[in-house]
This record gives structure tokens, C-alpha cells and sequence, in this order.
């Protein structure tokens, strides 16, 4: 019976956002059906403390401290090693420290886990407020999967096909739809699965470590299912998501850490799961790398940032292909 269906939530934060985390837990702690919570504090500047007031009336909170920031790689690695070992509940929920978890989320959850066996046993995937492109997936006008040989979602064949045909976009009436990658925050596995996936590669340290692992628990055999219910609400903006005419990466006024991070390691992925054709990879590639740098340029005008946030891009770039992952420091450049 879908009352019988118990959670426990997975929350990594790190730097300034124990207010943040502190809001999804006390979010949390008013669903009966959430009965433990674990908190990844990726040392953050005011350390996270059980007795605090705001979480001592929550549901059993465990708080595991790094010294050091591991990324959201390490953090969510050390959360689903934890509720294998340790957990009580029937399933684990992975959320963002700015993700609210409600009544009517959990409430569908329940109902769509209930109609599969023990034998099934899918993971489930809890849109999010903060990524519409996931409640688009079922109305027909977002693709649930990375086409092959596309970088960083660029594919020159698509991209032509969609200009020289209009072609009609049809809903999906279903309750989820089956997908091949997906981020940690909404992420539902099973005890079973946490055990039978690999865990998270933390040399990824941020992005794209949640999509390997996608791919992990795919290989483990469970079916990955985004979920038609009530979206998580996101309580933060990310730095990515301001709307330009180019991909945030290109211009000098996104953070350095981020952009080498997001773009080495999507490259890092693409080269273990979706590239077949070398040829066309690197004319997606260098198509992107073009057209983003006419349309940045155009915006921001060509300056020394200009030029030295593309060296970093090329720099990323050429990490990725040579599968170079792992922690680097941005002084003068980055260094192992």
C-alpha cells in the first residue's frame, strides 16, 4: 500500500547555504512519510549541527562534516553509501540544498511506486521547478535523451533538420517516461539499487557526475523513469540559467571553477557513453566552439577576459577528451 512507502532525503550542501538546506529540511520534517534525513556539510562556513533548533524537531537527521568541499561527487557518493549501509527507509530521495520536497510530490511518488513489484524495481526521477526542459519531455517539445555524437546538446544534423522542417511536437500521455540521464536533486532509488550501482565517481567532483551515475544505475539494470508529479520547488537561482544568446560559458562573467568543471566533464561524459562517430563529435564540437564565440563576441566585445575565458573552454575541452578528471586549483590557470 502506497502508506506503507517511507523516504529518506539526501541533502548535500556546501559554503554559505546552510540557511538554504536548512529551509529543505524544515520543509521535510512536515512529511510523515520522510523519516530520516541525512546532511553531506561540504564544509561549509557555518557547520551544520543536529541540536540546532531548527532541525532537532525534524525526523532523524544524521549530519556527516568534511574538512574539504568533494563536490557534489563525494557528497551524494558518501550520502548513498551511508543509506546502504545504514538507511531505514524504502527509498532515498537526492536533493539540491535549495529543493523543497512537498505533501503532493511525495503523494504521487507513492502512488506510481506502488503500481511496480519488488522484481521491477525502477528508479525514479521528481522533476524540478528550476528545469522546465523535464516537465517539456512530456509534452513532446524536450528529447528525454543525448543524441549520439551531439556536444553538449549541439548537433549540426538536428539543428538543420529542425530549421528546414517544422515538424509538429506531440504530447506523451503517460505517467513517466524512461530516460538516460538525469540530475541527483529529484533522483528516487531503492535500497537494492544503491547497492547494486556503482557509486558516483567522485574525480568528476561537480557536473555531470549525476548523469555517469545515471548511467551507472542503468547498467545495474534499473530502469530510469522521470515521473509525472508535482515538481520539486527550487528556492535558488543557478548561475547558468539567465537567459543569453550564447551558453553561459562563453561569457567572461561566469565563474572560472564552474565553467572549466562543466564544460571538461561533459566533454569527460560524451566520450564514455554517447560518442560513436569521432568525425561528426568533433564537427558538433567545433560548430559550438564557433558559433558561441561569434555570438559571445558580439554581446560583450572582444577583450583580454574574452580571450582568456576561451583559453579556459579550450583548456576544458582538451582535459575532457583525454579523460583528465579530478580536483584542480584556478591559479594561473588550472593545475593538478
Amino acid at each position: 500500500m502506497t502508506n506503507e512507502i517511507t523516504f529518506a532525503l539526501a541533502i548535500v550542501t556546501y559554503g554559505e547555504r546552510a540557511g538554504l538546506a536548512k529551509r529543505v529540511i524544515e520543509s521535510a520534517s512536515t512529511l510523515d512519510e520522510v523519516i530520516e534525513i541525512v546532511v553531506i556539510d561540504n564544509a561549509s562556513v557555518n557547520p551544520f549541527r543536529v541540536e540546532q533548533p531548527d532541525i532537532s524537531n525534524s525526523p532523524q537527521v544524521t549530519v556527516i562534516r568534511h574538512e574539504e568541499n568533494l563536490g557534489s561527487a563525494g557528497g551524494y557518493n558518501k550520502a548513498i553509501r551511508y543509506f546502504r549501509e545504514y538507511g531505514q527507509a524504502d527509498y532515498l530521495i537526492l536533493v539540491d540544498d535549495d529543493l523543497l520536497v512537498t505533501s503532493n510530490t511525495i503523494e504521487g511518488l507513492q502512488k506510481i511506486i506502488s503500481t511496480y513489484s519488488d522484481d521491477e524495481d525502477p528508479t525514479f526521477v521528481i522533476p524540478r521547478t528550476d528545469r522546465p526542459s523535464q516537465t517539456a519531455i512530456f509534452a513532446g517539445m524536450s528529447s528525454p535523451n543525448i543524441r549520439r555524437n551531439a556536444f553538449h546538446d549541439f548537433h549540426a544534423l538536428y539543428t538543420l533538420r529542425s530549421i528546414v522542417s517544422a515538424r509538429r511536437k506531440v504530447s506523451i500521455p503517460a505517467t513517466f517516461v524512461d530516460i538516460d540521464h538525469a540530475p541527483y536533486g529529484g533522483m528516487v532509488i531503492s535500497k537494492a539499487v544503491s547497492r547494486s550501482a556503482e557509486l558516483p565517481d567522485v574525480r568528476f567532483f561537480v557536473y555531470c557526475d549525476d548523469y555517469d551515475y545515471t548511467m551507472k544505475i542503468r547498467k545495474s539494470g534499473s530502469r530510469v523513469l522521470l515521473v509525472d508529479v508535482t515538481p520539486l520547488l527550487s528556492i535558488d537561482k543557478s548561475w547558468n540559467h539567465e537567459r543569453r544568446r550564447a551558453p553561459a560559458a562563453f561569457y567572461p562573467a561566469a565563474p572560472d571553477v564552474r565553467v572549466y568543471y562543466s564544460t571538461r566533464n561533459r566533454v569527460a561524459f560524451e566520450m564514455r557513453y554517447t560518442v560513436t562517430n569521432w568525425p561528426l563529435y568533433i564537427i558538433n564540437l567545433l560548430l559550438f566552439l564557433l558559433i558561441g564565440t561569434i555570438v559571445a563576441a558580439v554581446d560583450v566585445g572582444i577583450s583580454h577576459d574574452f580571450i582568456r575565458r576561451l583559453r579556459l573552454i579550450s583548456r576544458a575541452i582538451r582535459d575532457g577528451l583525454t579523460g583528465r578528471l579530478g580536483v584542480y586549483a584556478p591559479a594561473r590557470g588550472f593545475v593538478s
